[in-house]
């Protein structure tokens, strides 16, 4: 594909993660096998993989004396494919930033900037994040002293890179809170766009941190990750900072995703297919 509007990989698997946990592809098991190959196999640039041969040995599991042009297994799904996303995108995807397609007559994947047809929550000029659950899994006084600490060295790191605008630590960001309140609570107590949750557990002389951000009105996951930090022989606040960095590095790669959707150009969100690189 040439390119009009570049559009970045991480973006375009965004894409494909709203698909295909979507309600209309959660039992769609085949064609999100043959989705996800193709996305994949375009955005490799694998255009040998994307042929009806290839395919059906591939996602469908035919063997190597497999012939598209007698069986029209491949032909066929794709059809379905190509309906499943048209009704997707007039429905449950109707507000989603790019458009995925199936052009007729080939499986390499095509991708649309759309105009967001929802407009964004009131004036603000950033999105707003909330603390949705934080869990330190231990009883050791040492450790819940560390958490106590170590909450507030993540809003600072986020903080400091001015992004998004962080809700107060309400109910739903006391150390300790285990999500009981539900996500919809904290949404619309904060009126919040993404929801931070993570959990701090130590397994001998080594802490494991998790973290996950997800969009708060879709619950879709946009980040995800754990990461595993020597524990004994060190300075509690080194560790603290090092934690939250982890937590605020991947939160902002993940924002900074967000906000290319959020701020494109409408001019420029037209219907034309856009290369990906």
């Amino acid at each position: 594909m040439d390119a009009h509007v570049n559009i970045d990989e991480e973006q375009v698997l965004q894409e494909l993660r709203r698909i295909v946990n979507s309600d209309e592809f959660r039992s769609a098991k085949r064609l999100k096998e043959f989705l996800t190959y193709a996305v994949f196999e375009t955005l490799a640039g694998r255009e040998r993989n994307l042929s009806g041969y290839a395919i059906g040995i591939e996602v469908f599991g035919r063997g190597e004396d497999f012939d598209p042009q007698t069986n029209t297994l491949v032909r066929v799904t794709a059809n379905k494919l190509r309906l499943k996303l048209d009704h997707y995108y007039n429905n449950a995807g109707r507000n989603n930033p790019l458009r995925l397609r199936l052009p007729l007559g080939a499986y390499r994947v095509s991708v649309e900037r759309r105009a967001m047809a929802q407009p964004p929550r009131g004036d603000r000029h950033h999105p707003v994040m909330a603390i949705e659950s934080f869990d330190c899994l231990s009883q050791a006084a040492e450790h819940k002293d560390f958490c106590k600490g170590f909450l507030s060295e993540v809003c600072l790191a986020l903080a400091d890179a001015d992004q998004f605008m962080l809700a107060p630590l309400g109910a739903a960001g006391k150390h300790g809170h285990n999500g009981a309140h539900g996500a919809k609570n904290v949404e619309e107590e904060h009126d919040a766009d993404f929801l931070l949750g993570c959990n701090l557990r130590w397994t001998g002389s080594r802490l494991r941190v998790y973290a996950q951000l997800v969009e708060a009105r879709t619950r879709y996951v946009l980040w995800i990750d754990s990461r595993e930090l020597p524990w004994n022989d060190r300075d509690l606040l080194d560790i603290q900072a090092e934690a939250a960095s982890f937590i605020a590095q991947g939160v902002l790669r993940a924002d900074r995703v967000a906000s290319n959707d959020r701020s494109a150009d409408p001019s420029e969100r037209g219907s034309e297919p856009t290369s990906v690189h």
